[in-house]
């Protein structure tokens, strides 16, 4: 398929597998919309005009006298034909179905709506569900109308939440002494499937770290004849079922959003002519970052809590890593205090709603990790999480502590 040479199998390997894959996309920060500013404004002002709390959402296709006989009638949906109206005269956004489709979805995913089912039950955005209603997330836009801090900052900090792992990841990642700095064309083809699978396992820092070094070592002439196989192979084709399309510029600009919003984190600067990040030894000097190699925070945590490795579950930070700015920051968040031992499925949760459960509470016997808005993720010691009994308590204080610290 890639006309790469078998001297770089891994790397020729890992880009088949992915380009042949429905996810081949990776990480993106949005699933339809690229999410502005000027976009969430018109949300918030044409939701108001309305001046009712939920919403109905259409369910099903539109009507069409010849392909849909039995879709929804717009003018049967009252307030949501007026707000579809009033968003397309703030910013042109679509019909009613790509609202209720596109918009909608990616808006719930940031938490600046909330969408719910037929009984007024909050729905889970990252779950595929029939949505009936949608309101605004109260807590979000009280942020914004009661405070001084602007929307664009307000989305900015939402993003950041989202890309936390993926921060943990590239700092371990630019910490290796055999990489230190990440390109672009290196993020966009390996990193941005750090939390997908290969070949039936969770790809890690040490695998993507050895396709990194192997890429590094193929010439430009032949990285430009993969890129050439790799537009090739992700030109959208009408004829091909929509599953099976793949889109090559959509992939790249998508990484590319996300390479921008990295570029932005105090601990990174950007190297123009590698096109590239790396530390900003402004934040971090080269001596802290020969002592961040040596550390090991995660066998930090299996020892002070006594507690071997065992396959499905995952240590995550509680307090996540996007909210480190410089070395110090980094030593406090990157602690083994910081961090709980859950199971596969309970971490995805937390991942998949933007680290949003950042603190701790116990409660009979129980650990509760949850949410400012109240909602909350129980732990069971032995079921989805492992830990030391005795060492609960001093894990809950040293979350007050961040929490605190940090004014979250």
């Amino acid at each position: 398929m890639l006309r790469l040479s078998n001297n770089y199998k891994d790397v020729k390997n890992f880009l088949e597998y992915r380009i042949s894959s429905k996810d081949y996309r990776g990480m993106h920060l949005f699933q339809h919309n690229r999410i502005t500013t000027d976009k969430i404004k018109a949300i918030y002002d044409s939701y108001k005009k309305i001046n009712k709390e939920f919403i109905e959402i259409p369910r099903g296709d539109e009507y069409n006298k010849k392909n849909k006989p039995n879709g929804f009638k717009l003018h049967e949906f009252p307030e949501y034909e007026l707000f579809v109206k009033l968003i397309n005269e703030a910013i042109s956004q679509g019909s009613a179905m790509a609202i209720k489709k596109n918009l909608l979805v990616d808006l719930a995913r940031l938490e600046v709506i909330d969408r719910f089912d037929q009984n007024k039950n909050k729905l889970n955005p990252y779950k595929k569900c029939v949505a009936h209603y949608f309101k605004i997330n109260s807590d979000f836009f009280l942020k914004y109308d009661n405070s001084d801090i602007s929307l664009e900052i307000l989305l900015k900090k939402k993003i950041e939440l989202s890309l936390s792992n993926l921060l943990k990841c590239i700092f371990d990642l630019i910490s290796n002494p055999n990489l230190n700095y990440m390109t672009f064309d290196e993020f966009f083809l390996f990193v941005t499937w750090f939390d997908f699978d290969y070949k039936g396992k969770k790809i890690d820092n040490n695998y993507l770290v050895n396709l990194i070094i192997e890429y590094r070592k193929i010439a430009k002439s032949e990285k430009n004849i993969l890129f050439e196989d790799l537009k090739k192979i992700g030109t959208p084709d009408k004829n091909v079922k929509k599953i099976y399309k793949k889109d090559y510029n959509n992939w790249k600009n998508e990484a590319q959003e996300i390479f921008s919003i990295l570029k932005g984190f105090a601990l990174f600067q950007f190297n123009n002519k590698l096109n590239s990040i790396e530390f900003n030894f402004k934040k971090i000097d080269r001596n802290q970052i020969k002592f961040a190699r040596s550390m090991s925070t995660k066998e930090n945590y299996f020892n002070e809590h006594n507690i071997k490795k065992q396959i499905g579950f995952e240590l995550d930070h509680v307090i996540p890593f996007s909210l480190i700015s410089n070395y110090n920051e980094y030593i406090e968040i990157d602690n083994w205090r910081n961090l709980v031992y859950i199971d596969a499925n309970t971490h995805r949760i937390k991942t998949s709603l933007q680290n949003k459960y950042m603190f701790l509470s116990k409660k009979n016997e129980k650990l509760n990790m949850y949410a400012a808005d109240g909602d909350n993720l129980e732990l069971i010691n032995g079921n989805n999480l492992l830990i030391n009994d005795e060492l609960i308590e001093g894990t809950i204080q040293y979350n007050k502590y961040l929490s605190k610290k940090y004014n979250i």
